[in-house]
């Protein structure tokens, strides 16, 4: 069992929104939650990766408990999440929507220019990573056109790209050509 999500629930005022929810999610496959609006999925989602304190319940990631960790901690560890609404930048093309997560340094402009080559390989390799992203994900031929130009559904795998780069090296995950 990759996750294991046991009898979490939730409590907004009087609102009961997650009720003992219990789940679990096999290694390598790929598992849904369903249900009808208002059944309390997208709250489950919250508490399960870290977005909201569960009230009761405990949630086991790679046989570590992880229900008292924050968001960036269970990433870390090799889970992300996207969300309904993709959260793209319109104006960036594809590709640049893809590589502008890769590098977070956090440096100053002055000391990126000083660095000089050092900056230029790391957005070649930031480059060629999000490019073999976009062939998996079936947005390579889009590369080069702004993401406001694609649906909804291509955001949505889009933003599963950018999601894939941020946890591919925590899990081990490998694109061909890699």
């Amino acid at each position: 069992v990759l996750l294991d999500v046991a009898a979490i629930s939730k409590r907004f005022g009087g609102l009961l929104a997650v009720d003992n929810a219990t789940f679990s999610v096999e290694a390598e496959t790929v598992t849904s939650l369903i249900g009808p609006n208002g059944a309390g999925k997208t709250t489950a989602f919250n508490i399960v990766s870290g977005y909201l304190p569960t009230d009761s319940g405990a949630i086991t990631f790679r046989g570590e408990r992880i229900e008292k960790l924050k968001p960036h901690e269970i990433a870390l560890r090799g889970m992300a999440r996207t969300f309904q609404d993709p959260r793209v930048f319109p104006e960036m093309t594809v590709l640049e929507n893809v590589v502008v997560g890769m590098r977070q340094k956090g440096e100053t402009p002055l000391w990126a220019l000083l660095r000089g080559g050092e900056v230029d390989r790391q957005w070649k390799d930031a480059t060629q990573r999000a490019e073999r992203i976009l062939k998996n994900v079936g947005l390579i031929d889009r590369a080069g056109e702004p993401a406001s130009a694609l649906s909804f559904g291509e955001q949505r795998f889009l933003s599963i790209a950018r999601t894939l780069d941020a946890i591919r090296a925590q899990i081990g995950l490998r694109f061909p050509g890699e």
